[in-house]
């Protein structure tokens, strides 16, 4: 339900059909292949089919926090993800330990771009991790290449449930207690635009977001004014068909305003879209 009008009631209504306390909470994008914007995947319970947003408008309107799949990680998964993402960032590749420890790549993963906050690893921790790995004679991760991108591969599911007995970094003996604590350190600093370039299996690269207000309807508008594109499949009462209907921000507005929210909600009125929900699939 993305009606600008739609009041508290009508909006806690469809939650609770859906089996949610409330409405707007934890929407879940995907990033983009360019790392500018977020596409939101459709949610019949939220009623867009497919939603854009500006990141830059999400952060000011809301609060980033990880997937509920990427919460669910081990620490090792992050941690071993970690060295696989340095390994290739620094340009030593992911099959010659011999040289890993003796490199002058400094700690740390580099956010490309730099609108997203680096990986900052201390350099204790970043040893400890690179002792672990160099004790593997396997990896789970390996580059794969997309079109323009690249990625980091596993098809290792990323949960001690996993059909595996192969852990995803091996503890250092008699450091136990220390290698510990660099896991978790590297797993708690992890930035939320990881996922865009790594691919596991059991996991979608998504991260959660929760929208200012205290009600639905505050909630909901905050959303909206973050939009910069939206397709919506709107039911023709009189042809029975689904019709495209799709919104634009304009380039004079800016995504994250009250501005912003105005034009989508002159645009939702002039196609009477209020009066077309019934039956359709928003």
């Amino acid at each position: 339900m993305v009606d600008p009008n739609a009041t508290n009631e009508t909006l806690n209504g469809i939650a609770k059909f859906h089996g949610y306390d409330e409405s707007f909470v934890g929407l879940h994008f995907y990033i983009d292949t360019y790392l500018d914007n977020f596409e939101g995947a459709a949610e019949d319970r939220y009623g867009f089919n497919t939603l854009s947003a500006s990141f830059k408008a999400l952060s000011e309107n809301g609060t980033f926090t990880r997937g509920d799949e990427w919460r669910d990680a081990e620490e090792e998964f992050y941690a071993a993800m970690y060295v696989s993402l340095w390994l290739e960032q620094s340009g030593l590749g992911l099959e010659n330990p011999a040289v890993w420890r003796s490199a002058s790549h400094p700690p740390g993963i580099r956010a490309d771009p730099p609108l997203y906050e680096h990986w900052s690893v201390d350099a204790e921790t970043h040893n400890v991790l690179m002792q672990a790995a160099e004790m593997m004679n396997y990896w789970h991760f390996e580059v794969s290449d997309y079109g323009r991108r690249r990625f980091l591969r596993s098809e290792v599911p990323p949960q001690s449930t996993s059909t595996t007995t192969e852990p995803y970094m091996i503890p250092i003996e008699g450091a136990e207690t220390v290698f510990n604590e660099a896991i978790v350190k590297v797993a708690e600093s992890c930035p939320l635009w990881v996922p865009s370039v790594v691919i596991a299996r059991g996991l979608t690269p998504e991260i959660a977001w929760d929208p200012k207000g205290e009600t639905s309807q505050e909630r909901l508008r905050s959303l909206l004014r973050c939009s910069t594109r939206l397709e919506l499949e709107v039911l023709n009462t009189e042809s029975g068909i689904y019709e495209l209907e799709d919104f634009k921000l304009s380039e004079e507005r800016k995504a994250g305003t009250t501005e912003a929210l105005e034009e989508y909600i002159a645009w939702w009125n002039s196609k009477n879209l209020s009066n077309r929900v019934e039956g359709n699939r928003m």
